[in-house]
């Protein structure tokens, strides 16, 4: 069809058909040329189209995925706040027995953490295959006359381990000394490690005689003072560990918070534990209110 009208318009123009060819096939060129360039911008357009859809899809599921693990988050949370104030009741109850029953502060230390422990490790992100520990120490003079902080109740995840017992700390000695050295300065002095390897703590933490073995258990560590009376006095330490990093440490990850406020809860239930063995020694009568807690009387 083509060929016909080139051949009717070389009729038409006598004379000059070499020039209507050239001219014509120089159109049909640029036609094809722009029919050619016109389909292969609307195959890039379509492409960028695809392309837009598919980052919209990527990010569309971004989002539902983000959305899913906030929830799943939450409801993590919410579980950890649930376990937290059952552990913060189960104290509170262990220390009304102790009282009841006038048992000294380390009975009522080992029952306090005795009861308490399954819903403890629920709330600090505690997992199976986790070595756990949580230990309440109480100031005390050795026989020499020097203080010490001495264990008077612990819950370990190895019974083993466990039974073979622990240290006692002298002031400024690994984690549980120094948390002790710091509030004698500054009553918010803890010590919280979300990761014991690094470099700064083999010289903050001192530990003489330290078994490398039994160091690498304690990879997280959050030390808590128990604080007594108007002046803060220290009358013990709470610690907690774990072989897993990053249980324990100082962000504003609502679940690590969390974890480090437990052992927080743990060091003010002994601190009322604190209260009343210091209230017995001073003649002090002490009973229970109906909120749970304590109040002491002259």
């Amino acid at each position: 069809m083509l060929g016909a009208l080139i051949a009717a318009l070389s009729k038409v123009v006598e004379g000059a058909p070499g020039n209507i060819m050239a001219i014509v096939g120089g159109a049909v060129a640029a036609i094809a040329g722009l029919i050619v360039a016109s389909l292969d911008y609307k195959k890039l357009e379509i492409g960028r189209e695809a392309q837009d859809a598919h980052t919209l899809a990527d990010q569309s599921l971004a989002i539902v995925e983000e959305r899913e693990q906030a929830l799943e988050a939450a409801g993590a949370l919410d579980l950890k706040r649930r376990e937290r104030l059952l552990a913060i009741e189960q104290m509170v109850e262990s220390i009304e027995a102790g009282l009841i029953q006038s048992a000294d502060a380390k009975a009522t230390a080992e029952s306090l953490l005795r009861r308490a422990i399954s819903a403890i490790r629920k709330a600090v992100d505690y997992q199976a295959p986790d070595f756990f520990t949580v230990s309440i120490f109480q100031r005390m003079k050795c026989e020499n006359g020097e203080e010490m902080m001495c264990r008077i109740a612990a819950q370990w995840t190895d019974p083993e381990k466990a039974a073979a017992g622990g240290r006692n700390w002298g002031l400024g000695q690994g984690y549980t000394g120094v948390a002790w050295n710091n509030a004698k300065v500054n009553p918010a002095g803890d010590v919280i490690e979300a990761d014991t390897t690094m470099e700064h703590c083999r010289t903050q933490y001192p530990v003489e005689h330290a078994d490398p073995t039994r160091e690498a258990l304690y990879r997280s560590v959050a030390s808590i003072p128990i604080l007594v009376g108007g002046t803060n006095e220290v009358w013990g330490v709470v610690t907690a560990t774990s072989d897993r990093s990053g249980v324990f440490k100082r962000d504003d990850s609502k679940i690590t918070v969390q974890n480090v406020d437990m052992i927080r809860d743990i060091a003010h239930i002994s601190a009322l534990l604190a209260g009343l063995a210091v209230a017995e020694k001073s003649g002090q009568t002490v009973t229970s209110t109906k909120a749970g807690w304590f109040s002491r009387n002259k």
